[in-house]
């Protein structure tokens, strides 16, 4: 499977995408993904939370109204640049750190109540990697919620689940012009992977997550009917995971 590189994506269309999520046009951001990420964390008051791919920190800025202490990190220098300005330093305490989470994690960092992964996943190119460090950060009894696309009906929307280069139980790397529902073409090609569902759950596990939570998220009907094309099959799957205390101690017993 090819590399990607995350960075440079998104920071060829991190304006654009702030734009739309900012002004609510990113309808399946505002409507599906973020409502289910607050369903499945619940209010993380007095918590530590670490936003992995934060983006333009929309996330991170909603958390930092309930959490004790909001860090979100980026590998996109304008994402986070972006985050930094419409923040303007009057949200005390939440910080932007231009950094993937290998990169974080090597200061050291406290460990965290919540990690959440809005729609990363499909930018990581190691998940079993990507998912041991998301636990290592984790606090015994922590939660990990993720939402990603959905591995079986996001190659029907996008238009590939019928070519023959496409396998449905295998991990590849699409590139495709992005689009959201109400500006379909970003003018740039973005790289996502896709895993089937089992990958998910068995790096998940391997790592000592356990999923508690499984979603298939959709909008409430006033905000489908803003679509242009209404809602068949789920777009998106979520997954809400707590880290369990086993593993907690057969790392301490290996170290």
């Amino acid at each position: 499977m090819a590399q990607i590189d995350a960075a440079l994506d998104w920071d060829a269309i991190a304006s654009k995408r702030a734009e739309d999520i900012e002004s609510g046009r990113d309808l399946s951001y505002r409507t599906v993904l973020v409502p289910t990420l607050l369903q499945l964390s619940g209010r993380p008051c007095g918590s530590r939370v670490l936003d992995v791919g934060c983006g333009s920190g929309f996330v991170s800025r909603l958390y930092a109204r309930m959490a004790c202490e909001v860090v979100g990190i980026d590998p996109s220098a304008e994402s986070i640049r972006i985050a930094r300005t419409l923040t303007t330093g009057t949200i005390k305490n939440l910080t932007f750190i231009h950094s993937d989470l290998e990169g974080y994690l090597a200061g050291s960092p406290d460990l965290c109540d919540l990690v959440l992964a809005n729609m990363t996943t499909p930018c990581v190119a190691d998940l079993d990697s990507f998912l041991g460090l998301v636990a290592s950060v984790l606090r015994v009894d922590g939660r990990f919620v993720m939402t990603t696309i959905h591995p079986t009906f996001w190659p029907v929307y996008c238009g590939y689940a019928h070519q023959e280069w496409f396998s449905y139980f295998e991990e590849i790397a699409v590139s495709m012009q992005f689009g959201i529902s109400l500006r379909p073409d970003y003018g740039h090609a973005t790289t996502h992977i896709h895993r089937p569902l089992h990958r998910y759950i068995q790096a998940l596990t391997s790592v000592g997550l356990t999923v508690d939570a499984l979603a298939e998220p959709r909008p409430e009907a006033t905000a489908e009917a803003l679509y242009p094309v209404p809602w068949k099959y789920p777009r998106f799957l979520a997954l809400s995971c707590r880290k369990s205390s086993m593993r907690a101690g057969l790392s301490a017993g290996a170290s």
